[in-house]
């Protein structure tokens, strides 16, 4: 049962991997200059868009595996969900730095070079979001094991940790590793499948 409920969520976390790693590495010498800030202005709110349809999608997933795995009673749903709603928007927005981080990056790759200061810059931002998310997921099993229980909160950790890790994978296997060129710059790379 929960592999099935798997399944049905992997879809949507899928499209919204393609469509964050493939906007953020859209060449941006295709747009002339004459228009590019409104045709890049454009692209962002398409984008923007998606990304809002696709969390939704991914959102209606989650709270289907959480209805199966933890199995609330009605006084525990009237108590859980509004919390979760609460680390669902927090986690909404530490997603958008991780979006950024991956647009820089890719940006970075589609013009042949990555600095060290950009290099630094992109590792600090993934360190700080590696840690913010973990700083999220702590907070939230505190309010609900104070809530709740600990065993409700322990419930709510383990789907939320592995949820994240599809992502983390899929996220992952669209990344491109980054390569040093013959004169020894770094360069970003497409993995080869």
């Amino acid at each position: 049962m929960k592999n099935k409920l798997m399944l049905a969520v992997l879809p949507a976390l899928i499209a919204c991997t393609v469509s964050i790693v493939g906007w953020a590495s859209t060449d941006p010498t295709e747009n002339p200059k004459a228009g590019a800030t409104l045709a890049a202005a454009s692209q962002t709110d398409a984008v923007n868009t998606y990304v809002r349809a696709m969390r939704t999608d991914l959102s209606r997933g989650k709270v289907k595996i959480i209805n199966d795995v933890m199995k609330l009673t009605a006084d525990e749903s009237a108590t859980f969900w509004p919390i979760y709603q609460d680390y669902e928007s927090e986690l909404f927005d530490l997603g958008d730095k991780r979006v950024e981080l991956i647009r820089r990056f890719a940006v970075e790759q589609n013009g042949g070079k990555l600095s060290k200061e950009e290099a630094t810059s992109i590792a600090d931002g993934y360190f700080q979001f590696e840690e913010q998310r973990l700083a999220l997921v702590k907070k939230y099993y505190g309010i609900i094991a104070k809530d709740l229980s600990p065993v409700r909160a322990a419930q709510f950790t383990q789907v939320e940790h592995r949820v994240a890790t599809v992502v983390d994978l899929m996220i992952a296997a669209k990344m491109p590793l980054i390569q040093l060129d013959s004169d020894a710059t770094p360069r970003a790379t497409e993995r080869s499948n």
